[in-house]
C-alpha cells in the first residue's frame, strides 16, 4: 500500500460513523463544503509547510466523500441496480480527473 493513503484509510472509518449519525443528507453536504474551503485555503499557503497543513486537512474531508455516496447510492437502488450507478459514478470521477489533469476541461477563455 502506497503510504501517501494510510491516513485517509483510517479516517474512511470514523467519517462513515458520522454518516450514520448526522445522516447523508447532513453529513454530506458539510463535508463538501468544509472539503472545498481546503481547495480554497490551498491557493493562499506561503510554504511548503503550510502546503502540507493544508493537504492533510483536504484528506481527511475528502476520505468521507467516496464511501458517503456509495452510502447514499446504495439508499435509492436495489441491490442489482446499485453495482452499475456506482461504477457510473467513480468512472465519471477517474474520466474527469484525468481530462483535468490534462487540462482539456478548462475553458477557452481561462
Amino acid at each position: 500500500m502506497n503510504g501517501d493513503w494510510w491516513p485517509t484509510n483510517r479516517i474512511e472509518v470514523p467519517s462513515n460513523i458520522f454518516l450514520k449519525r448526522f445522516k447523508p443528507h447532513i453529513w454530506l453536504p458539510i463535508t463538501m463544503v468544509v472539503w472545498g474551503a481546503m481547495l480554497l485555503w490551498m491557493g493562499f499557503v506561503k510554504s511548503y509547510g503550510q502546503l502540507l497543513h493544508a493537504r492533510a486537512w483536504l484528506g481527511v474531508f475528502e476520505a468521507g466523500l467516496f464511501p458517503g455516496v456509495n452510502y447514499y447510492l446504495s439508499c435509492w437502488y436495489k441491490r442489482n441496480e446499485f453495482g452499475i450507478r456506482a461504477a457510473i459514478f467513480f468512472s465519471a470521477a477517474a474520466v474527469l480527473s484525468f481530462h483535468l489533469l490534462r487540462g482539456s476541461c478548462i475553458p477557452a477563455f481561462w
